[in-house]
């Protein structure tokens, strides 16, 4: 990971795509399809709300003596 990526990457966390997302959702048959968008879209909403900390960790390899 680098330092500047974000730590909501990945995460439907704009209205707009959730919208999209939604729209999506109503058109699809398959009901694993709609389970995991689904998921997706709480995720998403918990992530911009603040409900749960993404966090990453970085470790360096030490040099060999």
């Amino acid at each position: 990971m680098r330092e500047e990526m974000a730590l909501l990457r990945g995460f439907m966390t704009e209205a707009a795509g959730r919208a999209e997302l939604q729209q999506e959702m109503r058109h699809t048959l398959d009901p694993m399809r709609r389970f995991i968008m689904e998921g997706v879209m709480v995720l998403g909403e918990a992530a911009e709300s603040g409900a749960f900390t993404v966090g990453r960790f970085l470790a360096r390899k030490p040099a060999l003596a």
